[in-house]
C-alpha cells in the first residue's frame, strides 16, 4: 500500500492503483519513445505507420483523461460520503428525515454508476 497526498489530506493507495499508475506513465513513456524514433528515421517509416501511432497516442490520451476524470469523481463522491457519515454520526441531535437522506444519497448513487460505465467502457 501506497500513500498521496490529495488537497490536504493523505490518501491511500492499493497496490492494484498504483500498479495501473506505473502502467499509465509507462505507456505514455513508450509511446514518447516510439514518436521519437518515427521522427528520427523518417525515411524508412510509411505513412501507415505514423498512421497507427496517431491512434495509438490518441487512444491513449484517451484513457489516461478519463482514468483521471474518473478519480476526480471518486474523490469528490467520497468526500460527499464523509459528510453523510458525518451527518449520521450527529443524527441524535439533529435528526435526518429517510427522505432528505435520499436526496443527499441518489446524486451520489448517479455519479457512481456514470463512472462505473465509462471505466468499464475502457476495459
Amino acid at each position: 500500500m501506497t500513500t498521496a497526498l490529495v488537497g490536504d489530506r493523505m490518501t491511500y493507495q492499493s497496490h492494484s492503483e498504483f500498479t495501473s499508475q506505473l502502467s499509465l506513465a509507462e505507456q505514455t513513456s513508450l509511446l514518447a519513445l516510439l514518436g521519437q524514433r518515427l521522427s528520427d528515421d523518417t525515411q524508412s517509416q510509411s505513412d501507415q505507420t505514423r498512421d497507427i501511432y496517431a491512434q495509438l497516442s490518441a487512444v491513449s490520451s484517451t484513457v489516461r483523461e478519463t482514468v483521471s476524470n474518473a478519480s476526480d469523481d471518486l474523490l469528490q463522491v467520497s468526500d460527499a460520503m464523509d459528510v453523510l457519515l458525518d451527518l449520521l454520526d450527529n443524527a441524535a441531535s439533529v435528526p435526518v428525515s429517510g427522505a432528505k437522506l435520499h436526496c443527499l444519497i441518489a446524486p451520489l448513487k448517479g455519479r457512481l454508476d456514470a463512472v462505473t460505465r465509462e471505466m468499464s467502457a475502457l476495459v
